[in-house]
């Protein structure tokens, strides 16, 4: 292979525009490939009485009506604390490192006699939160409240991307991601071209959704969305070809 490398992000539209800014401040090409797209479901679901937090695996979660009752928020990184401040929390704790680390979190500011825990998420979630808040005697109240649906295509012109040799790479952050972009590239007649596809993956459960048929599989050293953009960096860098020395 040849040329410059460039890496794929498969994600929602407006989460692979960020990554893909993120990754050109660093002055690698990347292109988003909007696999997922968010639908909102009617949310009625009053929080349980007595309860202490809302908890946000997903900054798609956030609801306003949620911050009016003064709760604290436990937020599983920057950007869904970033989206209950707006929503008007005036007290969140944010996580670094996935929905397990927020779940460690939890049990280390909170106690479970002091009332349940509130999580609205999508129809499909990653990692069942509750099952260590249980552990640690946490009763915890769902509601889902949104659903990711699958693109219908491709983008346009990918199918050049893919096949013109170039080191490549595909970043996902969730196995609903892979699994819509594996589909897409099936449905395109495209599935060899994963051949040629490292894939880089936030952890070893995201890569089990599709587990073969990528030229290789790297795993970012943590959990966190920040962990998963220095993997990404870091494949390109090695990537890029050394000038010939006289």
């Amino acid at each position: 292979m040849a040329g410059r490398p460039f890496i794929l992000v498969a994600r929602s539209k407006e989460d692979a525009a960020a990554d893909c800014a993120a990754l050109a401040s660093f002055g690698i090409e990347a292109v988003g490939v909007p696999v997922l797209c968010a639908r909102q479901l009617a949310d009625d679901s009053p929080l349980p009485p007595g309860c202490q937090a809302v908890l946000y695996t997903s900054r798609r979660a956030v609801r306003p009506h949620h911050a009016s009752s003064g709760l604290p928020a436990f937020c599983v990184g920057p950007g869904s604390a970033a989206a209950a401040q707006q929503a008007g929390f005036r007290q969140t704790h944010a996580g670094n490192a996935g929905a397990e680390a927020l779940a460690e979190l939890v049990r280390a500011r909170l106690a479970a006699q002091d009332g349940p825990l509130f999580w609205p998420h999508g129809e499909q979630t990653a990692f069942d939160i509750t099952r260590p808040l249980a552990a640690a005697g946490f009763a915890t109240q769902e509601a889902i409240i949104y659903r990711m649906q699958r693109a219908a295509k491709l983008p346009d012109q990918l199918d050049r991307l893919l096949q013109s040799g170039r080191p490549a790479a595909l970043l996902v952050a969730s196995a609903g991601q892979l699994g819509g972009f594996a589909e897409l590239l099936k449905e395109a007649g495209l599935w060899h071209c994963a051949k040629g596809l490292v894939l880089l993956a936030g952890s070893q459960r995201i890569a089990a959704a599709v587990p073969s048929g990528w030229q290789d599989i790297r795993l970012a050293d943590n959990k966190s969305h920040a962990g998963l953009l220095a993997l990404a960096r870091d494949w390109a860098e090695r990537q890029d070809p050394a000038e010939p020395q006289d």
